[in-house]
């Protein structure tokens, strides 16, 4: 995990490779695609023997980070045994220092470096900047061809040099001047053409990190990566901010959807509970009415059972509903060719509460009434899933 973002916040997740290949007076360019992911380091496209960089741009486009890599006889590649910090003397006897770039690696009990002009690789530089290219870091010698040796089992050639492999992870042997050769090369389900392989290489190690980078910093380069690592951070940090701005946006966009039904079932209680309340006062000024009329009429215990029914309805509670109510209700089923029987003296109420300590201080209220004798609960029932109980009692009157 630490390697793939350092691969796309430090390094660029793609670069193109060009091997800028120079002969006499004749320079040709190799250019591949190499693609970084989490899935690893990927070839793309791939175009070798381009005349000129317009054509490489024509290809490629303008865009992507640009690594190049100088060889040819303008590069000078020597094994080197000894050790020392002069290695531009170890491989040009008697040349200054100052007029060269160097790059070596070591590997066993020897060292490989390759040296060029600053002139010549400051001449090259100066004909991508024309064009307005993107470059990021500038290699010569094609010694990162030796990363290779990692995912190759077999020896092979660039244009020239000639790579010996003994086994996988041994030692690398390289000589210069080897015979051109028109190879394919399998790397994974890829193939690619030998004249692609420096290229790919250069673009490999960058990611890989195969060889320890000692080449002598090219000051004109130092800017170009230093913008790239901005550029990456950059983009990171915008991305990061969108994904906590989207994630503010979606919290808010659920709490104010929570808060917007919690107040719509508010609401909706609110009213119900005002429509309760008014309908409890309605029933308390019909009671009033029908209390007064029964005491001045004098009426008998039967005419007083719609009384009674009114105080029970007067000392209902808001959590108490009523769907059936029956005053003298049947004993029995009725059958045929028998006498109807009525329970005398019996008041049944069916309905719903909103649960059982609801309706039991509901039927301890009731019990108060001068006129009730006995009341029974024949059932409550009330599922997780609901909000209501389901209840029948009976009142028996004295």
């Amino acid at each position: 995990m630490i390697e793939f973002l350092k691969n796309n916040i430090v390094k660029s997740p793609k670069v193109l490779c060009i091997e800028v290949e120079m002969e006499q007076n004749q320079t040709v360019y190799h250019a591949v695609l190499v693609k970084y992911s989490a899935k690893g380091v990927r070839l793309g496209k791939a175009q070798n023997e381009l005349s000129s960089i317009e054509e490489i741009f024509k290809i490629f486009g303008r865009k992507t980070p640009i690594i190049l890599n100088i060889t040819g006889k303008t590069v000078i590649i020597k094994k080197i045994v000894q050790k020392s910090d002069d290695i531009v003397n170890l491989v040009v006897p008697g040349a200054r220092g100052r007029d060269f770039y160097h790059y070596s690696f070591t590997q066993d009990e020897y060292s490989m470096a390759s040296v060029i002009r600053k002139s010549t690789l400051d001449e090259v530089l100066k004909s991508f900047k024309k064009e307005n290219a993107k470059i990021i870091d500038c290699l010569f010698g094609g010694l990162q061809s030796a990363c290779l040796g990692a995912i190759l089992q077999q020896d092979f050639h660039t244009s020239n040099i000639r790579w010996s492999l003994n086994a996988l992870h041994q030692p690398i042997d390289v000589s210069s001047g080897s015979e051109e050769t028109s190879q394919m090369y399998k790397i994974g389900e890829e193939e690619i053409h030998s004249k692609s392989l420096v290229a790919f290489g250069t673009g490999l190690n960058y990611y890989s990190n195969f060889l320890t980078d000692q080449q002598s910093k090219i000051e004109e380069l130092k800017t170009a990566k230093q913008d790239l690592l901005f550029g990456n951070l950059q983009k990171v940090l915008l991305g990061l901010f969108a994904i906590f701005i989207l994630a503010v946006v979606g919290v808010n966009s659920i709490m104010m959807t929570d808060y917007e039904n919690k107040n719509i079932e508010l609401m909706t209680r609110n009213s119900e509970a005002s429509e309760q309340s008014q309908l409890l006062n309605t029933k308390k000024a019909e009671l009033t009415n029908k209390k007064e009329i029964l005491e001045n009429t004098g009426l008998n215990l039967w005419t007083k059972i719609g009384f009674y029914a009114d105080q029970i309805a007067a000392r209902t509670p808001t959590t108490i509903q009523y769907d059936k109510m029956a005053i003298f209700p049947l004993e029995k089923r009725i059958k045929e060719d028998s006498q109807i029987l009525f329970s005398r003296k019996e008041i049944s109420i069916q309905g719903t509460a909103t649960n059982s300590f609801s309706l039991n201080d509901w039927i301890k209220d009731l019990k108060g009434l001068t006129w009730v004798e006995e009341i029974k609960i024949l059932k409550f029932e009330k599922k997780l899933q609901e909000r209501r109980g389901v209840f029948q009692i009976k009142i028996r009157m004295i």
